[in-house]
């Protein structure tokens, strides 16, 4: 009998690796500009699977946003308006776990568009930030709290490549994703459930360690 989906090893998986680079961090008003797609399989990045492309927004750049991406308006007026630009970003994510460092973000700037990125089913998704937290406490060393990108790289020893640039983001983020799978590995978590469960794990040990400093 061949084991349910999400209770496979995480080297059994089909997974994507996602960054998208947006005007702000609001959804509601900030936009998409950019966005990244790496396969994950077998344990291996599959570069030459990879996606990427240019989103045209809707409203003016800030000053802030291009001197955070270095994408200015002529970088961006030849580009596709979502949702067509990001159907190559559907479909790279089609039948794959998503992997983001701080999940949320992706998913709500996907979210907000109209089309067909709609009819994505909610799936569990692997947030490397969670599972950098969850690392921690496998080791005995406590649940360290939130920590970028770049921090959680260069404490597994792993390069940041191009910050806020979403194609350097999602290696950066591919690689920090294959090295604390293994890591979990190593203390019993490889499952693809254990590695999606991330959050729920970090939230029973806050849970647990808070109420015994009450106590």
């Amino acid at each position: 009998m061949r084991p349910l989906p999400w209770r496979t090893s995480w080297r059994a998986a089909r997974f994507v690796v996602v960054d998208v680079e947006t005007t702000g961090l609001d959804p509601r008003r900030d936009e998409v500009i950019s966005y990244a797609a790496i396969p994950v399989e077998e344990g291996r990045i599959l570069a030459g699977g990879a996606v990427s492309g240019l989103v045209r927004p809707a409203a003016p750049l800030s000053p802030r946003s291009i001197q955070i991406h270095g994408l200015r308006a002529q970088d961006l007026a030849s580009a596709p308006p979502p949702p067509e630009a990001l159907m190559p970003l559907m479909g790279a994510m089609r039948h794959r776990t998503l992997v983001a460092h701080v999940v949320g973000v992706e998913r709500a700037f996907l979210r907000a568009h109209r089309g067909p990125l709609e009819r994505l089913p909610p799936r569990p998704a692997v947030d490397t930030a969670l599972l950098w937290r969850l690392l921690g406490i496998e080791r005995g060393e406590g649940d360290s709290g939130s920590r970028s990108l770049g921090n959680v790289a260069a404490s597994l020893g792993l390069p940041a490549h191009r910050p806020h640039d979403a194609e350097g983001d999602a290696l950066t983020t591919a690689q920090a994703f294959l090295a604390l799978a293994t890591h979990l590995e190593a203390h019993g978590r490889g499952s693809v459930a254990a590695l999606t469960g991330a959050g729920r794990r970090v939230r029973a040990w806050r849970l647990v360690h808070e109420r015994d400093a009450r106590l």
